[in-house]
């Protein structure tokens, strides 16, 4: 798995020990209907063991739900866990068609405009004259959630 780095990079083990097998997670591409998936199955896992698994993500729907299959390419995501769904549910945080609208909903960023309105205001100068960088908020709110762009949409997980 480590020559040739197909390994989630997951670092929940001591790393004086032997890994186990079962917490070592291993990147891996499975077909669900037409289209090819990323995700990560413990590296305990057998041939059999990915049949099953392609049985339930065909059952999940996986083709159909982009927000799932950003979640499943997260790299310290199993998909060999029992409540994979419920894991789903409680991190997923939305899904936004750009940087903008992920700061909007997951940031005080509207807050944030109306005082620095008011601050332009008491300051006499002209609100649109002064731009947002939204690089260092994004950066910020990649610290809290994982951000996961595919097919120009921004999925987010709380970490």
């Amino acid at each position: 798995v480590a020559r040739e780095n197909t390994g989630s990079g997951r670092r929940f083990m001591n790393e004086h020990q032997p890994p186990e097998l079962d917490q070592l997670l291993v990147r891996t591409s499975i077909r669900v209907g037409d289209e090819r998936y990323l995700v990560h199955i413990p590296a305990s896992w057998h041939s059999g063991d990915e049949d099953g698994l392609l049985e339930i993500l065909t059952d999940l729907r996986l083709p159909e739900d982009p927000a799932l299959q950003a979640f499943l390419a997260l790299p310290d995501v199993s998909v060999g866990v029992d409540d994979l769904m419920e894991n789903f549910h409680e991190a997923f945080a939305g899904t936004y068609p750009n940087e903008e609208a992920a700061l909007r909903a997951l940031s005080p960023l509207e807050e944030w405009e109306n005082n620095f309105a008011d601050w332009c205001i008491d300051q006499g100068i002209d609100f649109d004259a002064l731009e947002w960088n939204y690089e260092p908020l994004m950066a910020r709110l990649r610290d809290i959630y994982d951000i996961v762009e595919q097919k120009g949409q921004l999925h987010a997980f709380i970490k």
